[in-house]
C-alpha cells in the first residue's frame, strides 16, 4: 500500500503544475478521506453478518477495477529513458534488512516484559545492515537512495515534518478509543467514532494548502498549525477524569485539520524543492518518513505506556493486579469500586505519559522547521 501511494503521488506531480498539484492531492485525499471513514463500518458489518475471511476478499475486486482502470486510460506523460537500469541489489538488500530490524525493535518495545536479549541482537544487525547500506550506495553507480537529495534543507525538513506529524497521529488513534472505553466505559464501536472528525478534517484542510503554499514559505505554515495542534493537547495532559466527551471529539478534529494542511504540505513542497528528475525518489522518501514516523512512534509510545501502567500495579499491588488491569482496560469484567478509583488513575497517568511525549516532539517538530532557510512563498517554475 505504501508503495502504491509513493506512485501516486509522483504521478499526480508528473500529471498537474505546481498550481494545480495542491487541488489534485486535495482530490486523493478525499478517496482516503471516504474510505477512512467507510472502511470500519463496512468491515464491522461484515464481521457481525459474516465472517472476518471476507474482509480480505473486499481487496480483490477493488483491486481489479483500479488495474482495469490503469491499464485502460492512463498514459504516461513522462517519456522514459532508454539508459539501462541497474538495480542496486546490495542496497535493496541492506535496506531492507535496516528497516526491518529497525521495525521489530519497536515492536519488541512495546511488549511486556521488554525481551532486551532479543532487542539488543536487532540493534546489532542494524548497526551492521546500515552501515552496509550507506557503503554500498556511496559506491553504487545507480544508488537506491541518492544521499545529494538531503542537502536541500527544506526538503529534508519536510520529511523530518512528516515523520514528526505521522508519529503524533497514531497517538490519538490509539489512545483517545482507549481512553473512553477504559475510563468512560464506552463500547468499542463508540469508543472508535472518537476518530471519526480527524479524516473528515484532514481532507477539507488539504484544500486549502494550494491558497497557503502560494502565500506563505512553507516553515510558517507548519510552525503555524503545529502550534495549533500544541495548544490542542496542552488539554488533554490537564484532562481528569470527568471531563467533557466533547474535547476528544474536538480535539480530534483540529488533528485532522492541522494533520490535512501540514502533510499535505509536506508532499507538495518536497516535490517542489528538488530536482523534477527526482521526483519518484523525493515521494518515496515523504512515505517512507511516514511510514518510520507512525511505526516508531507507535513503539515508543506503547513502551512508555507500558512502563507506567506497571509502575502503578507495582506501586497498589494491593488493589490492583495486572489481570485487574487488563480486565479494566477490556471493560470484560466487574472489579470492585475501590479498584475501580485505582485502575482509573493508573490509566489516566499512562495517557497523559504518551501525550507528553507527544507534545514534546511537537515542539521538536516546530524547532526544526524554524531552522528552515526558505522565507519566502514557493512560486510554480
Amino acid at each position: 500500500m505504501q508503495y502504491c501511494q509513493s506512485i501516486t503521488n509522483t504521478i499526480i506531480a508528473d500529471l498537474f503544475t505546481f498550481d494545480k498539484r495542491a487541488t489534485a492531492l486535495a482530490f486523493n485525499n478525499t478517496a482516503w478521506g471516504i474510505s477512512a471513514l467507510a472502511g470500519p463500518v463496512v468491515g464491522g458489518l461484515i464481521v457481525q453478518k459474516f465472517n472476518w475471511h471476507w474482509i480480505f476478499f473486499i481487496n480483490v475486486p477493488i483491486g481489479l477495477i483500479v488495474l482495469l482502470i490503469i491499464v485502460s486510460l492512463y498514459e504516461n506523460p513522462v517519456e522514459t529513458k532508454a539508459n539501462k537500469l541497474v538495480l542496486d541489489y546490495q542496497g535493496i538488500l541492506t535496506l531492507s534488512l535496516s528497516l526491518l530490524s529497525l521495525l521489530m525493535i519497536f515492536q519488541f518495545l512495546q511488549k511486556t516484559p521488554v525481551s532486551w536479549h532479543w532487542i539488543s541482537g536487532l540493534f546489532f544487525i542494524l548497526a551492521v545492515s546500515g552501515i552496509s547500506f550507506v557503503y554500498a550506495e556511496r559506491h553504487s553507480k545507480q544508488p537506491l537512495i541518492d544521499f545529494g537529495i538531503f542537502r536541500n534543507r527544506t526538503f529534508t525538513i519536510q520529511i523530518f515534518t512528516a515523520f514528526i506529524l505521522s508519529g503524533a497521529q497514531f497517538s490519538f488513534q490509539i489512545y483517545f478509543p482507549m481512553w473512553l472505553q477504559s475510563i468512560y466505559k464506552l463500547p468499542a464501536d463508540l469508543a472508535g467514532l472518537v476518530i471519526s472528525p480527524s479524516p473528515i478534517m484532514w481532507l477539507i484542510a488539504s484544500f486549502f494548502v494550494g491558497y497557503f503554499v502560494k502565500r506563505y514559505a512553507p516553515k510558517y505554515i507548519n510552525i503555524f498549525f503545529i502550534s495549533v495542534m500544541i495548544i490542542s493537547y496542552m488539554f488533554i495532559i490537564s484532562a481528569t477524569l470527568h471531563t467533557d466527551l466533547m474535547l476528544f471529539y474536538i480535539i480530534s478534529g483540529i488533528s485532522g485539520l492541522v494533520l490535512g494542511m501540514v502533510i499535505t504540505s509536506n508532499t507538495l513542497v518536497a516535490q517542489q524543492v528538488i530536482n523534477q528528475d527526482e521526483l519518484g525518489l523525493a515521494s518515496s522518501m515523504l512515505t517512507l518518513g511516514r511510514t518510520l514516523g507512525q511505526t516508531i512512534m507507535t513503539g515508543v509510545y506503547g513502551l512508555s505506556f507500558n512502563i507506567t501502567l506497571s509502575s502503578g500495579i507495582k506501586a497498589h499491588r494491593e488493589a490492583v493486579s495486572e489481570q485487574v488491569m487488563n480486565q479494566f482496560v477490556n471493560n470484560s469484567a466487574q472489579i470492585s469500586e475501590t479498584s475501580r478509583q485505582i485502575a482509573n488513575a493508573i490509566m489516566l497517568r499512562a495517557q497523559h505519559t504518551v501525550f507528553y511525549i507527544m507534545l514534546f516532539v511537537l515542539v521538536v517538530a516546530v524547532v526544526i522547521n524554524y531552522s528552515d532557510p526558505l522565507k519566502k512563498p514557493l512560486v510554480s517554475e
